[in-house]
């Protein structure tokens, strides 16, 4: 008796070999780009290529891919100034070739992909030292797709069949940390009056250690009142302190602690 053999998951999914070791996860899609599952995706989306020809056997032949927490996959998003009929919008590859030429940078030979409202989706990685974050329109009609994003892959269909112009398996998908480093800048930019999460984390850690040693010191019955002192000291001093890093107040403390009340 013969054996049928089951086709592969790359007979579905195009770059299957080649991005299923990048920290993505694929989910099949319906023909106005929702996804065609019930649940969350990031626990529905998978790798498992027996799930894949489960979804293939029964019709879904139109497939996303699902960018995880701490993949280092990037996809540059351009669009057509036609996207949207009757509307005219950016034109996001004269807008990225102008942005390249402006900072004299240039992108490696990449994975590349015309989407189906005759856009363009570049495949690039970013350097392990560089994370990046996902922006929509950061520059004019270029979107950033990083972790937590959702890419439809070539070979679906949305309003016209999505096209391999540079496959996979002819061009790895290399790193690209001139672009990476341009964006990472121009995101920050963006968002001036944010602090950096390390700098504040740590500002936070270190006053809490010192908090925690005046609590030791005092008796228990004001511990309470001290920590809603330093708290209030926290939250004001940083709504007034500029720049990345906000320093912790303690002269309302140190009163609190030369208080009679603590004398007694």
């Amino acid at each position: 008796m013969l054996r049928t053999m089951k086709p592969p998951a790359a007979r579905y999914i195009r770059g299957y070999q080649e991005l299923l070791t990048l920290g993505v996860a694929f989910y099949p899609i319906r023909r106005d780009k929702s996804p065609a599952l019930a649940g969350s995706l990031d626990r529905e989306a998978t790798t498992d290529p027996e799930k894949i020809r489960f979804w293939a056997d029964r019709g879904l032949r139109n497939f996303a891919l699902r960018i995880l927490m701490g993949s280092p996959l990037v996809v540059i998003d351009t669009e057509h100034q036609f996207k949207h009929p009757g509307q005219l919008g950016p034109d996001g590859e004269m807008a990225l070739y102008d942005l390249l030429e402006a900072h004299d940078i240039s992108l490696p030979q990449c994975p590349m992909v015309q989407t189906g409202s005759d856009g363009f989706h570049r495949y690039v990685l970013a350097p392990k030292w560089q994370p990046i974050r996902s922006a929509v329109s950061l520059w004019p009609g270029i979107d950033i797709l990083g972790a937590g994003s959702n890419v439809i892959l070539p070979g679906s269909r949305e309003s016209a069949l999505y096209t391999e112009l540079r496959a996979f398996q002819a061009c790895p998908i290399p790193e690209a940390p001139e672009f990476v480093r341009l964006n990472r800048q121009t995101q920050r930019a963006a968002r001036p009056d944010r602090p950096h999460h390390s700098l504040r984390s740590s500002a936070w850690n270190h006053s809490s250690q010192r908090v925690r040693r005046l609590m030791f010191c005092c008796s228990l019955p004001y511990r309470s009142e001290l920590m809603a002192v330093a708290a209030r000291c926290w939250w004001c001093r940083r709504d007034r302190m500029p720049g990345p890093s906000p320093s912790f107040n303690r002269s309302p403390i140190r009163l609190h602690l030369r208080s009679p009340a603590l004398r007694t």
